[in-house]
């Protein structure tokens, strides 16, 4: 089995595309952080996520700001 770096992971992502992100306790923090680092080359991707267990800065700076669900109490 071979592996690839995170950045190498991020880069694969294009425009256009849907992205799973898995959730809870399994979501890939470093790749979510790589492909934030790219938010600004991206255009129109769709991301899929239940939710996450931390700050999912991706998010955040994808989704209009009724689309983004907190908890009560858990954000600040």
């Amino acid at each position: 089995m071979s592996y690839t770096s995170i950045t190498a992971a991020a880069q694969l992502i294009q425009s256009g595309q849907t992205v799973f992100i898995h959730t809870a306790a399994a979501t890939p923090r470093e790749l979510v952080n790589a492909m934030t680092v790219r938010s600004h080359e991206l255009k129109k991707v769709r991301l899929v996520s239940i939710h996450t267990e931390w700050e999912a800065p991706l998010m955040l700076l994808t989704a209009p700001p009724s689309a983004i669900h907190r908890k009560p109490g858990r954000h600040g």
